[in-house]
């Protein structure tokens, strides 16, 4: 039997049996050749790459680095720090990369596609209703490709409901590499008490509101990492940490929901968009 033709399980690598699926997390690098017995729910690299080729069919994708695409894969929601779709055909509901995506001669059926940089092939064909990027797209032959604004605008329909439904928080801003997930557990201790000039702000009465709506979701005393990381930055003040890293906090918090089960209610996602713009319109140095 040549190496190839061997199954290999590293030492980390969690395979967890949901009733709606297998879920696959490994801090390393993932790679995914076509449909195995049974299905495929959720794959996660915590630090690493993920690679799908052949026939799959996946509900969730996260990528800490890059994730690429070459077969005909069918998903929900594919994450990554960089996306690239290198042929092939892809249909998912939801493509985010934080920094960036590639769609190269390949045939897509997208609901959404963001990034804050975008690249398409010539050769790429199909139809994307949402393209959302910070620089802007070359000239391409796919159909759709409207912006957020411009698809709310022309469909009448509410952005913030239309990313929330496919699983999205609505910011196509970059930040930190993703940090790897701690399971859900006995929330740390009590956080200390803002400063006093912060208890009389405004902005922080305001952040701190939108919190503890978040926090009303979730049983405090076990709050999911990135709901306690987002609180832990908006009572310390730390409102440059918070535009850096909500994006990722937001991808960690889908995890959470995806290997948990559990729906992400449609007033979290808002929730999230309203601190995002509340820090974004302040002077961070």
């Amino acid at each position: 039997m040549s190496d190839s033709d061997k199954l290999v399980l590293p030492a980390g690598v969690q395979f967890k049996d949901k009733p709606s699926g297998l879920f696959i997390e490994y801090e390393g690098d993932v790679e995914i050749r076509g449909l195995p017995d049974q299905v495929l729910a959720g794959v996660a690299s915590t630090g690493g790459a993920v690679t799908l080729l052949g026939e799959v069919k996946v509900s969730f994708v996260s990528a800490a680095t890059v994730l690429r695409i070459e077969g005909s894969v069918t998903a929900d929601v594919l994450l990554g720090r960089d996306i690239e779709v290198t042929g092939g055909f892809l249909q998912a509901k939801a493509v985010k990369g934080s920094r960036s995506a590639t769609v190269g001669p390949a045939r897509v059926e997208l609901d959404v596609l963001m990034a804050p940089q975008i690249v398409v092939s010539p050769e790429a064909t199909g139809q994307v209703a949402v393209l959302e990027s910070e620089q802007p797209v070359a000239p391409n032959a796919l159909k759709g490709g409207f912006s957020l604004e411009e698809f709310a605008r022309v469909t009448g329909k509410d952005p913030d409901r239309y990313l929330a439904d496919r699983g999205l928080f609505l910011s196509t801003s970059s930040g930190r590499q993703q940090a790897r997930e701690s399971p859900p557990g006995p929330s740390a201790p009590a956080d200390p008490p803002a400063a006093p000039p912060l208890e009389r702000d405004p902005v922080h009465i305001s952040l701190m509101e939108h919190v503890d709506q978040i926090i009303s979701y979730y049983d405090p005393d076990y709050l999911p990492e990135p709901v306690a990381r987002l609180r832990q930055l908006v009572i310390q003040g730390d409102y440059q940490s918070v535009h850096e890293e909500i994006t990722n906090l937001w991808n960690q918090l889908m995890r959470f929901h995806q290997k948990q089960e559990l729906r992400i209610e449609h007033q979290v996602t808002t929730t999230f968009n309203t601190i995002h713009a509340i820090v974004q319109k302040m002077e961070l140095a």
